[in-house]
């Protein structure tokens, strides 16, 4: 049974020879491990723990956003950030007087802009063995949260749920757009598609269910089709 054919037995509820295998950490872990172990690369290291996945990898942010000379680099919706110390400067995109036609006038990166060539390589080099998986990581609600401020974004859901919802869409439109030219790219050959979003704690979601229920959950569902389609 290759990592492959594992892997998707147990997607399908089958049975396996052994439970699949997946590795991820931050990259210091994995350089360490790499040290102590005694590889060569990535690669080597997952060869060693019999990792049955890979992961296709890819930056849907565009190339204008840096980093810059400091290291800080800024979202496809400016809002800037170090990838050591987080977000670090909240914009000012969003003002106490933003209407849904302020919001809808915005900027919106250029899809096209984003180099979808190293996909399909990426694919190629797993297959038939591993199973593969990923797509744009599409995480729009940390997405808006960073662009209105998160205390903010919490609010307004109940202030001003016009301006919230259009500000979504406006985040989950470019995405969406990113993520279908990264599917196509893949030309059928990313078996699992993959994103994140952290909506809550350990103890429980950050807003109500019924606000999940209306700012999240149609947004979600968009994706989904997508990658079914």
């Amino acid at each position: 049974m290759t990592s492959r054919e594992r892997v998707l037995a147990a997607v399908e509820h089958g049975k396996t020879d052994r439970a699949p295998a997946d590795y991820q950490a931050h990259k210091e872990v994995t350089d360490k491990l790499i040290a102590r172990l005694g590889l060569k690369d990535d690669e080597a290291l997952l060869r060693f723990f019999h990792v049955d996945m890979r992961r296709i990898g890819f930056n849907y942010y565009p190339p204008e956003t840096g980093p810059d000379a400091d290291g800080a680099k800024r979202t496809p919706w400016g809002v800037p950030f170090n990838p050591a110390k987080g977000i670090t400067d909240p914009t000012t995109y969003f003002m106490e007087e933003m209407t849904v036609a302020d919001v809808e006038a915005l900027p919106r990166p250029d899809p096209a802009k984003l180099d979808y060539s190293t996909i399909l390589p990426q694919c190629r080099k797993c297959h038939p063995e591993y199973a593969t998986y990923g797509a744009p990581w599409c995480p729009f609600f940390h997405e808006v949260g960073w662009m209105i401020g998160q205390e903010k974004f919490y609010v307004w859901m109940h202030t001003k749920p016009d301006v919230v919802e259009a500000a979504i869409r406006h985040v989950v439109d470019y995405e969406l757009d990113v993520t279908r030219r990264f599917l196509e790219a893949c030309r059928g050959e990313l078996d699992i598609y993959y994103i994140g979003n952290d909506f809550g704690t350990q103890r429980g979601l950050f807003i109500s269910p019924e606000c999940w229920e209306r700012f999240i959950r149609p947004s979600l569902r968009k994706y989904f089709a997508l990658a079914r389609d």
